[in-house]
């Protein structure tokens, strides 16, 4: 039988510093080819939920950070609804994260920030590709890239103004860990106020 009274006990009470040590345990097992994929969901103005996997480019107390096209779906969506879903799914260690919050741009000067960090083929397909818009010919896209490769040659590529990061502020934060006997250990902080609540959720 699980030891229920064990979840809690030497835990921290902030969320941010439970992730952050959930974090750099995953990261430094090597174990996961892509640690920082967490799925964004979102819902678009009929309501229409979506989900799709991006990379965490930075956590803090502030929330958390992706980057992606704001002509996106994902972009869009946010537009018109900040609320958003975040989970992060660790299957070689048996754990899930879940956020809930609202997200919001970084500034323009943030946003130049995480793009320099970007490989530059990243960078050139950025500016040489309108993200999820039909292909209608794959040679015209190759086309562009090479187009936008000559434009900038050697020089630095700026950071489009239709590019760029959300800060999700966490509402909730859910930690999972998975138990064979499916008695689940779920451990949910949620704000208050400044300050974190925290509960343990039956499985």
């Amino acid at each position: 039988m699980p030891q229920l009274e064990t979840i809690l006990p030497g835990m921290p009470e902030n969320p941010i510093a439970k992730f952050d040590m959930w974090y750099t345990e995953v990261r430094q097992a090597g174990t996961l080819k892509h640690p920082a994929a967490v799925c964004v969901s979102t819902a678009d103005r009929a309501g229409q939920p979506e989900a799709r996997f991006v990379d965490l480019k930075r956590f803090d107390e502030s929330g958390f950070v992706f980057t992606t096209s704001f002509d996106s779906p994902k972009g869009i969506s946010l537009y018109h609804n900040s609320a958003i879903a975040l989970t992060f799914w660790w299957d070689h260690f048996g754990r899930q994260v879940r956020v809930k919050g609202s997200a919001a741009r970084l500034s323009l000067k943030e946003n130049q920030e995480l793009f320099i960090q970007r490989p530059r083929d990243a960078q050139l397909a950025t500016w040489a590709s309108q993200q999820s818009v039909i292909l209608e010919d794959p040679k015209a896209l190759l086309v562009s890239f090479r187009e936008v490769q000559e434009k900038f040659d050697m020089e630095e590529i700026p950071c489009p103004d239709y590019w760029g990061g959300f800060l999700v502020k966490p509402l909730s934060i859910e930690f999972l860990t998975f138990q064979s006997d499916r008695l689940h250990q779920r451990i949910l902080f949620t704000r208050n106020s400044g300050d974190w609540d925290v509960v343990i959720l039956q499985p």
